[in-house]
């Protein structure tokens, strides 16, 4: 029969889950695919998104109270660069190509990201992107490249841990908002990295648009759980989760 030839992952920051892979699993996983003989894709566009360090209980409270600055929350316990391992790290024969982007770091309007892997891999990325995208926006690049250089690698932590300990709050304050209002009707585990509450409503309406329009009207930004299966799933199906984000602009 056939064979698979690639495997696709998003390792830290699952999209809609939040999670992380575990650290064991990582060598695993590459040991697979030297056996079988395949690609992996590591697609990390949350890695630096981290807002809990890799095998550690955080010991942190939530410091929510109107502000989100670093001011009311402890950051020796943020990752900043310390954001545990990637497949590219473990890769011994070039079989990984790994997707890193700018803009969950930065800014959204930041198009702009980067490929690291072995040459042949990353020059066929290099083609395949350049017919389909055109590539970034010079501008952006130019701007981006002058921001990089003054910042330093000192700077570029730095305004890490500013972003992850914002996320810290924000994931604390919907934790909390959601053990008040929702313990009694829905289940969720706390995301480690990225900006989405995954929650499961233990009994969920047979029609979710007058519940999802209820959310929307008191501010809550969210997405049902259907808009997330795979394209080959029925999405006609009743699906009793509801993905949260906690990232909106702070005057909302």
């Amino acid at each position: 029969g056939q064979s698979a030839k690639v495997l696709y992952m998003v390792p830290v920051g699952h999209n809609p889950t939040g999670t992380i892979l575990a650290t064991s699993r990582y060598e695993a996983i590459y040991e697979i695919a030297q056996r079988f003989d395949f690609l992996i894709i590591e697609d990390d566009a949350y890695f630096y998104q981290q807002h809990t360090l890799r095998n550690t209980q955080v010991g942190h409270q939530a410091g929510f109270s109107g502000s989100l600055g670093l001011d009311k929350t402890c950051d020796d316990d943020l990752p900043g660069l310390r954001l545990g391992p990637s497949f590219l790290s473990y890769d011994k024969d070039g079989r990984v190509l790994r997707l890193d982007s700018f803009s969950k770091v930065l800014a959204p309007g930041f198009r702009l990201g980067w490929v690291t892997g072995p040459q042949p891999l990353v020059a066929k990325y290099d083609a395949l992107a350049y017919a389909s995208s055109a590539n970034g926006c010079s501008l952006s690049m130019m701007l981006l490249g002058k921001l990089l250089q003054a910042w330093g690698p000192a700077g570029f932590e730095a305004h890490l841990r500013k972003l992850q300990g914002s996320l810290r709050a924000r994931c604390d304050a919907i934790v909390a908002a959601a053990d008040k209002h929702l313990g009694d009707v829905a289940a969720w585990t706390r995301p480690k990295a990225g900006m989405f509450l995954w929650v499961k409503l233990h009994k969920p309406p047979q029609e979710m648009s007058h519940l999802l329009t209820l959310m929307e009207e008191n501010g809550i930004v969210v997405m049902p759980g259907n808009y997330c299966k795979s394209p080959g799933s029925d999405r006609e199906n009743l699906c009793p989760y509801v993905r949260l984000s906690f990232v909106i602009d702070e005057g909302e």
